[in-house]
């Protein structure tokens, strides 16, 4: 559904009419985009109890903030939807699904700002994997260490063979 991959594969302005990728070239580049890459620069995350490891709600914040504006935002977070966002951390108070419980003066809307603003607070200590200053979650670390051991091995073993001796693990 990119408009990138729409456009390499069905061009609309005559000079991209000229791109020709390669098939291996052209699934990588589906693979990235799929992949949300351009959104999201790694693959590790500083929330891996949330339900797409990118929001600073815990799962109870998101499973009642749904239940207070009766929007079913857990719905609205999969890969397969491509629906406006319901949150705004930046500015909470403009967060759309808030546009559905009408008496802002109420404990229901308060509550549900109160979550929002406890989300934008928890971004703020700990920013996503998009922002300045992120750090990925414990388990991402261990696993960027275990693929960089594996990665000098790699090269360990590349080198040997290169020179005609043997190394052993």
């Amino acid at each position: 559904a990119s408009r990138l991959i729409e456009e390499i594969r069905k061009p609309s302005a005559k000079e991209h009419e000229e791109i020709a990728l390669s098939q291996e070239d052209f699934d990588r580049l589906v693979t990235w985009v799929d992949l949300n890459a351009v959104y999201y620069p790694t693959y590790a995350c500083a929330y891996p109890e949330s339900q797409t490891g990118r929001t600073p709600l815990t799962a109870a914040q998101f499973e009642r903030l749904s239940a207070l504006t009766g929007r079913n935002l857990a719905a609205l977070m999969n890969f397969q939807s491509n629906r406006s966002i319901e949150v705004n951390f930046d500015r909470p108070e403009l967060s759309p699904c808030l546009s559905r419980i009408e008496d802002k003066g109420s404990t229901q809307y308060q509550e549900a700002l109160a979550i929002i603003r406890a989300g934008k607070q928890r971004l703020r200590e700990r920013p996503r994997a998009d922002m300045v200053g992120f750090e990925p979650c414990e388990v991402d670390k261990k696993r960027q260490e275990r693929y960089s051991q594996r990665q000098k091995a790699e090269w360990r073993n590349r080198r040997a063979i290169e020179r005609g001796e043997r190394v052993y693990d």
